[in-house]
């Protein structure tokens, strides 16, 4: 667990336009969020369990900082993936990064500068976005504010099966081995990477991983 003081990243997220769901796509919703927390708690991505709250909304800490943005795509991706068991969503979602001055073992519980960057930035999203980056360095929020808008556009035109290859990209998972998962070909695999500009997604990461590494060092 990190020492108070030490930096951390919040999620906040929501599910997109949940009240018009289908009842039972919304009742199929709560249990494919709490797989999807599940699996990041087992994979060391986060110590605290992820929280839901309100039914549709949910937070969360990342150890790392440096590791939000892709945990959050990870996030993201997961939830839009076709799934024809547990159904398909999309989701707004804000990280905030910062100091933690009380972490208990319930993030809805905790407090710090993270905190209260991350979930009054996800209530204060335009309707149409779906990721906003809080951090206390007003350089680095100007350059993902740009940046976060630029992928909006990106992410929307995945379809499913698109958002799923993303998913497992971002796992860690070799094209040979999503293609076998999916029964395709690498080449499918990574043509598709290439529609979705999976390229550009990747360098942002990267990007922002940079931006807070020498930020927190």
């Amino acid at each position: 667990m990190k020492k108070e003081n030490s930096h951390i990243a919040v999620i906040t997220g929501d599910i997109v336009e949940s009240g018009r769901l289908e009842p039972a796509a919304r009742e199929k919703m709560p249990e494919k969020l709490k797989r999807i927390f599940s699996s990041l708690h087992r994979t060391g991505e986060n110590q605290q369990e992820f929280s839901i709250f309100r039914g549709d909304s949910f937070q969360g800490i990342v150890q790392d900082p440096a590791q939000a943005l892709r945990t959050a795509l990870w996030i993201r991706t997961t939830l839009m993936k076709a799934n024809a068991e547990m159904g398909s969503y999309d989701c707004r979602l804000a990280i905030g990064v910062g100091k933690v001055t009380f972490m208990a073992a319930n993030a809805l519980e905790s407090d710090g500068e993270a905190f209260r960057y991350s979930g009054p930035a996800l209530d204060a999203m335009d309707q149409d976005d779906r990721l906003k980056i809080v951090t206390p360095w007003e350089p680095v929020n100007k350059e993902m504010h740009v940046a976060c808008k630029l992928m909006d556009i990106i992410l929307k035109r995945w379809t499913p099966i698109q958002a799923g290859i993303i998913a497992e990209t971002l796992e860690g998972k070799t094209q040979n081995t999503i293609a076998a998962s999916l029964d395709i070909t690498q080449p499918a695999v990574s043509a598709s990477l290439k529609t979705s500009g999976w390229s550009a997604v990747e360098e942002l990461i990267k990007r922002y991983q940079t931006l807070v590494k020498s930020h927190v060092q």
